[in-house]
């Protein structure tokens, strides 16, 4: 699992409120069942009213900008709560990362 104390997911935290008001993080992946190896990335799925206003690319472009100085390698799915909704009901990453997932904000 991982700790409370993780600078990379506190910065992400810190990066996506700065940025997106989200109304939730989850991480999820190797780093969420606590069996990542030094090198593993981080997978986030960031929901944001915000990202209502910009199309799938251009919202996934502006949360990698953003994220630009936090120096880890990390996927990040960018959603709408509608879109959240719909998305964890179906078999797929979603639905996964909402069961074995950790909710980080």
């Amino acid at each position: 699992m991982v700790r409370k104390t993780d600078k990379i997911v506190n910065s992400f935290i810190t990066m996506a409120e700065k940025n997106f008001s989200p109304c939730r993080a989850i991480l999820f992946g190797s780093r969420a069942k606590g069996k990542s190896k030094k090198d593993s990335d981080y997978d986030f799925i960031l929901i944001s009213p915000r990202f209502r206003k910009w199309e799938w690319e251009e919202r996934t472009a502006r949360a990698y900008h953003a994220k630009r100085d936090i120096p880890a390698a990390m996927d990040i799915i960018c959603l709408t709560p509608e879109e959240f909704e719909i998305k964890k009901k179906q078999i797929g990453i979603i639905q996964e990362a909402v069961r074995e997932g950790i909710n980080i904000l």
